[in-house]
């Protein structure tokens, strides 16, 4: 598969919501309370993997990822936290997420961790555990 162009996809508008499948060792729900957090490594990659609302239905990336959840987050959010959103030529309801200043980079621990604290602007589907 060839490498995706890292160049900020302008047919993305900044209210388009993007999945992000996270993977069950990023989630951890709090036994007392029973609040599920994600963990800020759910996010801390390099080409974050997402998929455009627009043009998948959630439960066919939850079909792909058996036992991952679902973050939703706006293109905008990311794109104010200094990311870009790219397409991908090979699939397009997929498209990543990379640093603007240095898409050769992984996303910053700031970024990161404002991506995991802000859940106003990113949902969680919980996925049930894999059979």
């Amino acid at each position: 598969m060839p490498p995706i162009p890292l160049i900020d996809a302008a047919e993305i508008d900044n209210s388009e919501m993007l999945w992000r499948a996270i993977s069950p060792e990023h989630v951890h729900t709090n036994e007392s309370t029973g609040q599920v957090t994600v963990s800020e490594g759910a996010f801390r990659t390099q080409e974050m993997s997402v998929y455009r609302a627009s043009l998948i239905d959630p439960q066919r990336v939850l079909n792909e990822f058996p036992g991952f959840s679902i973050a939703a987050f706006s293109a905008g959010a990311v794109r104010s936290l200094g990311c870009i959103v790219a397409l991908d030529p090979a699939d397009s309801c997929h498209a990543v997420v990379c640093r603007r200043d240095d898409p050769a980079k992984r996303i910053t621990g700031s970024q990161a961790t404002y991506m995991r604290n802000n859940l106003t602007w990113a949902r969680l589907v919980v996925s049930p555990p894999a059979s």
